[in-house]
């Protein structure tokens, strides 16, 4: 049964059209490494790469489906400052040179701030400000949900 399944795919796959598809992927697949400046390790395993390298890698896999929207939960966590920044440079470009929306859930707000245009801040659920970076830093409720409030 396996045999003849198989048998049936392998006719499949190798249809002209199934192998236009698949020399576009293959070509997109390169495109996208060397964007994301990962074509250097296009033949070495993922596992045991380092953490950065992992985060980026997971970016081009999304960009293989040409997202209009890419939601990022805290991308930063675990990084470096080093890494940080490139992977702030990097979902830069992707936001500006792709024109795709990028929705960050971040905590480390000097990564949110040198990225957004617009940030949401909330506490505990609750929606405290949507702004720009300036009018966020500049909010007082944020101030104190983020950083408490002096005793007078």
């Amino acid at each position: 049964h396996i045999e003849f399944k198989a048998s049936l795919f392998s006719q499949l796959f190798s249809l002209p059209k199934a192998r236009k598809e698949e020399e576009r992927l293959r070509k997109k697949a390169e495109e996208v490494l060397k964007y994301m400046g990962l074509y250097h390790i296009k033949d070495q395993l993922v596992a045991g790469q380092p953490y950065g390298i992992l985060k980026k890698i997971e970016l081009a896999r999304t960009l293989m489906l040409n997202p209009k929207l890419i939601i990022l939960d805290e991308p930063a966590a675990g990084l470096n400052d080093t890494e940080t920044l490139e992977l702030m440079e990097t979902v830069r470009e992707i936001r500006e040179r792709l024109n795709t929306t990028i929705l960050l859930v971040e905590h480390d707000m000097k990564f949110v701030n040198n990225l957004c245009d617009r940030i949401c801040a909330i506490s505990f659920g609750k929606l405290l400000a949507i702004g720009s970076p300036e009018e966020i830093q500049a909010n007082e409720e944020v101030q104190i949900a983020y950083l408490g409030k002096e005793d007078e």
